[in-house]
């Protein structure tokens, strides 16, 4: 579990995530330019002792102007860890499928004269973002369940362009239209699939697997041993996910300080 979460980091390093700091068996993940939870958490392990760790990752997040977020894997293991925080006057931010593929299927798409083209040049990186903006702005719903994002995931996707040995970023067209996203991050034979989405008024129509095939292909191309990725649990995004060969590893759940 631990090594999976590392890879998380190490893929991720240098676009959402900047510094891994190992504190008495607690590892505390963070970024430069995210300030929320998702990005900046410190992760417990089942066999490290939250009470004698938790003042020590609260003085962390609080030097470094952080809201203090811990994040437990399997928590239903974890009960006392969950009632410390909870006492401590933790609130639950978000509960995610941690997901592997299973193998390099060949996925069936929907017949379609979608294209799809890497981020390369002004344009692509105009398209890329426009895509993430309209597909993770506004409310929760079911196809994209964390609402709308703050605007230093933009920042962060922006420096990450020009890492092409590391972030390989896709745009999906139909005609001249951009209409989805995803990003293959990729480093040590491991690959994370990050930033899929597809704008509002083009799901439910196979672009989405589209984007993502072509990073599945990718990490196939570069060698890759496994791919991973995280999503919202019990979201249709997870059973979609499921149908595409990946298989639940572990479930993670991040509290943070109100």
């Amino acid at each position: 579990m631990q090594e999976l979460i590392d890879w998380h980091f190490t893929v991720q390093n240098g676009m959402y995530f900047d510094t891994k700091t190992e504190l008495n068996g607690v590892s505390i993940y963070l970024s430069n330019i995210i300030e929320d939870g998702f990005w900046n958490y410190a992760f417990v392990p089942s066999d490290i002792s939250l009470e004698n760790s938790i003042e020590t990752i609260e003085s962390k997040f609080n030097n470094v102007n952080r809201q203090p977020c811990v994040y437990i894997a399997n928590s239903e293991d974890c009960s006392d860890k969950v009632n410390k925080l909870l006492t401590r006057k933790y609130m639950p931010l978000s509960e995610e499928s941690f997901m592997t593929m299973k193998s390099h299927n060949k996925l069936i798409v929907k017949p379609s004269t979608a294209t799809t083209k890497r981020v390369a040049d002004i344009k692509t990186h105009n398209d890329f973002i426009e895509i993430f903006t309209n597909a993770y702005g506004g409310d929760k719903t079911p196809e994209q369940p964390y609402g709308e994002l703050d605007k230093t995931y933009i920042d962060a996707l922006i420096r990450s362009f020009s890492a092409m040995n590391k972030f390989y970023h896709f745009v999906c067209y139909e005609g001249k239209n951009p209409v989805s996203i995803a990003t293959l991050c990729f480093a040590d034979g491991k690959g994370g699939l990050y930033n899929v989405g597809t704008a509002p008024a083009y799901r439910g129509k196979g672009y989405g697997t589209i984007a993502t095939k072509v990073c599945i292909d990718q990490w196939f191309l570069l060698g890759g041993d496994v791919l991973f990725l995280q999503t919202e649990t019990g979201s249709a995004v997870e059973k979609w996910y499921y149908k595409l060969g990946f298989e639940l590893k572990f479930i993670g759940r991040t509290y943070c300080r109100e």
